[in-house]
């Protein structure tokens, strides 16, 4: 049984870090878009639950599945944790994202260099810019062993390539650190199937271990940036202010002839829909119901204008509408001069502030049950 290494590689670029349960989040590495992005085409998680998952289709690796915690030689899995495997590898209990269910692709390289995830991804967009994008670990600990080396390669399905990267040592750290690795390229006309390919280049033995995790294909176009007009960002209101908004955005040159859609998202951002009739550069935005609005431009060159997978998106505005609220002062009270009570008031609403007035009498007027005395 061969021990195994954690791998971590970071790009010089991109320095947005997260720290979770002693897990990293380093720079990125590679070809990777500068522009604007869209949504992901292809966004492989590999999925959540309880510990293994179930194994990749045969199309997608030429390792063997093994659904213990601690894959052998030129085996994998897919699981959300794993712990000190070898007595060399990182313990790792979440996934890429900080997600304690959430799967990973933990592999234990074969001894010949091998493909170890093929995949094709179908329903892309002819000429096309695009951005490939993983996130790797190496699972080893110790610097003295054999490093992962991953070629990731694009190709249509004919086998012509579209882009290549290589990755170079993914060399060992003391705790376990994800870096995303990623290249971009061009879908020619007529193209709108491609196939990935990752590879692992040094051979097997101790070390040479890799954790897979969050492979995405995103459309990449030029920078689209969207701001209120008048504003330094979130916008916060009352429900029923009838205040409207000018949302404005610049898109920098790229597209031939480029087709604007304004979208709005009430769920954080999970799914966006397309607002009627809002396709200019510039969108005034009327008066709702209370809840949280993001909104964003999206761009596509207008032939692909009937197809999600070709736009890119600015980042999004946000405007809250809070709910009005509903507040009480409580039932009446009656007593004999001298005597003490408690008022039982009440506020419903979101990120409320309250003031009793008057405050004569009124020990703590920071409570909203608060202890009076009144004197006559």
């Amino acid at each position: 049984m061969k021990e195994k290494d954690n791998f971590i590689f970071l790009p010089a670029g991109l320095i947005t870090c997260v720290v979770f349960l002693l897990v990293f989040c380093l720079p990125v590495s590679g070809q990777l878009c500068t522009g604007s992005l869209g949504d992901p085409v292809l966004n492989q998680t590999f999925g959540k639950g309880p510990t293994p998952a179930q194994p990749l289709s045969a199309a997608a690796t030429s390792y063997r599945y093994n659904g213990a915690d601690c894959p052998d030689d030129g085996s994998y899995t897919l699981l959300s944790q794993t712990r000190n495997c070898f007595n060399s590898w990182h313990t790792i209990i979440t996934d890429h994202t900080g997600d304690g269910q959430g799967y990973f692709m933990l592999v234990n390289a074969s001894f010949a260099p091998s493909d170890f995830y093929v995949d094709t991804v179908r329903g892309m967009c002819a000429n096309t810019s695009y951005e490939f994008s993983a996130w790797l670990m190496n699972m080893v600990r110790a610097s003295n062993q054999i490093n992962p080396n991953i070629t990731f390669t694009i190709e249509k399905t004919d086998g012509t390539v579209l882009g290549r990267f290589s990755s170079g040592p993914v060399t060992a750290s003391s705790t376990p650190s994800w870096t995303k690795y990623g290249l971009f390229f061009k879908t020619p006309p007529g193209t709108f199937d491609v196939v990935v390919r990752m590879r692992n280049n040094a051979p097997g033995g101790i070390g040479n271990d890799i954790a897979l995790d969050d492979i995405a294909f995103r459309a990449c176009g030029p920078l689209v940036s969207t701001r209120i007009a008048g504003t330094g960002g979130t916008i916060n209101l009352c429900e029923g202010d009838q205040t409207t908004f000018m949302l404005n955005s610049e898109v920098a040159a790229g597209y031939t002839a480029p087709f604007y859609q304004w979208q709005v998202s009430t769920n954080g951002g999970r799914q966006w829909k397309d607002v009627a009739g809002e396709t200019s550069l510039n969108y005034e935005r009327k008066p709702t119901s209370a809840g949280r609005y993001l909104y964003r431009l999206t761009v596509v060159d207008a032939e692909n204008a009937g197809s999600s997978s070709c736009r890119i998106g600015s980042s999004p505005v946000l405007i809250v509408v809070h709910e009005n609220p509903q507040v009480s002062a409580g039932p009446d009270r009656v007593l004999l001069k001298g005597e003490r009570t408690r008022l039982q008031g009440s506020v419903m609403g979101d990120s409320t502030l309250f003031n009793w007035s008057p405050q004569t009498f009124m020990e703590n007027p920071n409570s909203v049950t608060p202890t009076v005395q009144p004197e006559q």
